[in-house]
């Protein structure tokens, strides 16, 4: 399904030659930069961001909001506690207004806690590294990931930007799907990957963009308002 949906680079897959904002080739990064941006823009209110797979896209996009002074929400889902820990926490102890906690089965531990309302807003699971695409890792796909999927069902809110990049993204695509606003985007990293963009027909309008991309949404739209110049 959706097999028809063209690609120009379905192998992009050298990161020495992808972007400084997000672990994205250059064409994909600035594209995510400008449709985040224009939404932004015809948003009233807050800017709620979803992320699955935290990364240097959290890093700099939030950076990108408050300097531009738009009030904005962005959670973001980690399933990787260790990867996390040594790449991203850091970096969050000298940002402002950010929550980050610790998501187990049963519990949720808050780790960092700075600053009320919080902008930045961390999930982290400990399901390991996981590399279900390594042949030697075939197991990785058995991993139960129910509650990292799941999680954004507990937080009562809608979203105008979705961004999926992490483990289990078919099904972060359905749940994508369930929390847009009624003008709210989600984005699909890797699009190419047909197992996971057989999900987009949980949307009225999906399309493919830049190299790996795929855009969808819950209204009927060519989405030439948010990716033309």
């Amino acid at each position: 399904m959706y097999s028809h949906l063209k690609f120009l680079a379905p192998n992009v897959l050298d990161d020495s030659t992808w972007s400084h904002k997000a672990w994205m080739s250059v064409t994909d990064a600035d594209l995510v930069e400008k449709i985040l941006l224009r939404q932004a823009e015809r948003a009233s209110g807050t800017l709620n961001i979803l992320e699955w797979g935290s990364g240097k896209s959290t890093i700099y996009f939030t950076t990108l909001l408050e300097k531009r002074r738009r009030p904005f929400n962005w959670v973001t889902l980690e399933y990787d506690r260790l990867y996390f820990e040594t790449t991203f926490l850091g970096h969050l102890m000298n940002r402002d207004r950010v929550f980050v906690e610790y998501v187990d089965a049963n519990s949720r531990v808050t780790v960092l806690e700075r600053g009320e309302p919080t902008r930045i807003h961390a999930a982290v699971f400990d399901k390991g590294k996981l590399t279900p695409f390594d042949p030697n890792h075939a197991d990785d796909r058995l991993a139960n990931m129910d509650d990292y999927v799941g999680f954004p069902a507990n937080l009562n809110l809608t979203f105008d930007f979705v961004l999926v990049d992490g483990r289990h993204r078919r099904r972060c695509l359905l749940e994508a799907a369930k929390f847009l606003k009624p003008q709210g985007i989600a984005i699909l990293h890797d699009a190419y990957r047909e197992h996971y963009r057989c999900a987009l027909g949980a949307f009225r309008s999906r399309r493919a963009i830049g190299d790996i991309l795929a855009i969808a949404a819950q209204f009927e739209t060519d989405f030439d308002d948010l990716i033309s110049d």
